[in-house]
């Protein structure tokens, strides 16, 4: 079993053999994470993205299409409190595209937290996930 810190630079060889740069690589290890963490929090009900649907919030406000909303009191008693949160994944996507697209490769997202959330796949084959903690 390998230690995060072994994963890291392993992750990293092989993301600037693959012709990101250092900086490209780091950056997309650290959105991952944030993709991993905002899975993790959809998963387990404390952020709601809307989509399509709505529905009142705690003071009988109806909440925006598109919007990203953090639910509060999820286990307490009394109602569910909603309050809208910056949209921190959308830009996350899109470095880690634009990284992966300097190096002409394609990028796999998955939205269940119990794996790597992000794959790149080179022009090679070879597939690059940068690790999350």
């Amino acid at each position: 079993m390998s230690t995060y810190a072994e994963t890291v630079t392993r992750y990293m060889t092989a993301a600037m053999n693959a012709g990101m740069t250092y900086e490209q690589a780091n950056s997309a290890r650290r959105d991952a994470q944030r993709i991993h963490t905002i899975s993790e929090q959809e998963c387990n009900g404390t952020l709601v993205r809307i989509d399509g649907e709505t529905w009142p919030d705690h003071r009988g406000r109806l909440l925006l299409d598109g919007k990203v909303y953090q639910v509060c009191n999820i286990n307490g008693p009394g109602p569910l409190h909603y309050y809208r949160t910056a949209d921190r994944e959308t830009p996350a996507r899109a470095r880690i595209e634009a990284a992966a697209a300097s190096i002409g490769a394609t990028v796999e997202f998955q939205g269940d937290p119990r794996g790597w959330p992000v794959t790149i796949t080179t022009q090679d084959g070879q597939r690059i996930a940068p690790p999350c903690r």
